[in-house]
């Protein structure tokens, strides 16, 4: 089982001292500190003739937040270079590739 979630955390969470939240900050705890949220898009399976999917294509928001601008945009381009076309395996199955499709 594909674990995109689990390979975000595992990717941002020493760039954000462990605040890496999925769809938002679920503790309850107000911070002034960096944090970053993600939030799954679709999940796009790649059928096969005999049997499940052996690729999905998961697409995936990243939101960060921070109480200034100039740490936003460094944590900005912390998180592509982090993302974009790393791939991995291990606790979170078989990442085969992420790439970058925007930013707003």
């Amino acid at each position: 089982m594909i674990n995109p979630g689990k390979y975000i955390f595992n990717k941002l969470s020493s760039t954000f001292s462990n605040r890496v939240y999925p769809s938002y900050n679920s503790t309850g705890a107000t911070t002034t500190e960096s944090f970053c949220v993600y939030s799954f898009n679709s999940s796009d399976p790649t059928n096969t003739k005999s049997g499940d999917s052996k690729l999905d294509t998961i697409m995936v928001t990243i939101s960060i937040f921070s109480s200034s601008y100039s740490t936003l945009a460094t944590l900005s381009t912390t998180v592509r270079d982090i993302l974009d076309y790393s791939s991995g395996t291990g606790d979170y199955s078989n990442i085969q590739h992420v790439s970058f499709d925007g930013e707003s």
